[in-house]
């Protein structure tokens, strides 16, 4: 799921065939119709490529469609010779981004969907997601928050194809920082996240019943940490890899207490 969309992206940024004033004269051959200097008409270029739309002072101006060498297909606003505006850009890899244009990027709200399905409706600044919006995945994840460097980044809400959802913290597409997971299994973890697993202070409430609170590295029970199970009993010490393991103490609901060492969720020694 990290995978991000900027190659396709960048490619919107294609630099747009410049002809000079001198070169679109009406009597310009390869101005093939109309007027390519105040007016509108078609101008055939060296590479492959092709315009037709509006012209002001012999630069693109107004409405028109561009079509490049390589076949993608520019269709909308233009200024000064520059896709601004509104405007919808085909890719012949199946890409597509229809919305707002500035300097010949996409800037301000459009929708983009990728050659390999995936959909992002939202904010684009110098053609790169960047700031509020949703995304769907060929996967079934379905994404909604904040983006930041074509990456989810800041508080965002994923919800995964089995049910499960996370509202918290993203960082570089990855949950980071607070954030709260619920299981569709009934279970529900709020605490600290990095690398996309709980790390750090964290609790863990079970369908069960039972309520483990303590630390978590690489999204299991490893520090100290305290498990409170459904019956009142309660043990308080070590864990490792979410096990009882190390120095603990376990306390009986009649106020019983017994200390000792732990290994592999089993008591050992004393």
């Amino acid at each position: 799921m990290k995978k991000t969309v900027a190659y396709v992206i960048t490619a919107v940024i294609l630099i747009v065939p410049a002809v000079s004033f001198a070169e679109q004269t009406k009597t310009d051959p390869a101005c093939i119709e109309g007027n390519c200097v105040n007016g509108h008409g078609t101008y055939a270029f060296p590479n492959g490529g092709k315009y037709t739309g509006n012209y002001k002072n012999g630069v693109k101006d107004g409405q028109g469609t561009l079509i490049f060498s390589n076949g993608d297909k520019y269709e909308g606003q233009w200024k000064e010779g520059s896709r601004e505006g509104r405007g919808t850009m085909v890719f012949v890899n199946g890409a597509k981004y229809s919305g707002q244009w500035k300097n010949d990027k996409p800037n301000g709200i459009g929708s983009y969907t990728s050659s390999n399905g995936t959909k992002y409706s939202g904010t684009f600044i110098d053609g790169k997601k960047d700031g509020t919006g949703s995304e769907t995945y060929p996967t079934g994840h379905k994404y909604a928050g904040d983006f930041s460097n074509d990456q989810r980044q800041g508080k965002g809400i994923m919800i995964y194809p089995n049910g499960d959802k996370y509202d918290g913290k993203w960082k570089n597409g990855s949950r980071e920082g607070d954030g709260g997971m619920i299981f569709t299994n009934g279970n529900k973890y709020t605490g600290k996240w990095k690398d996309d697993k709980p790390e750090g202070q964290g609790t863990l409430n079970f369908a069960d019943g039972r309520v483990f609170s303590g630390q978590w590295t690489n999204g299991k029970a490893n520090g100290e940490g305290t498990m409170v199970y459904p019956n009142a009993e309660k043990y308080v010490g070590q864990w490792k890899d979410d096990s009882k393991d190390g120095k603990g103490i376990y306390y009986y609901p009649d106020g019983r207490k017994e200390s000792g060492q732990w290994k592999e969720g089993k008591k050992v020694g004393q």
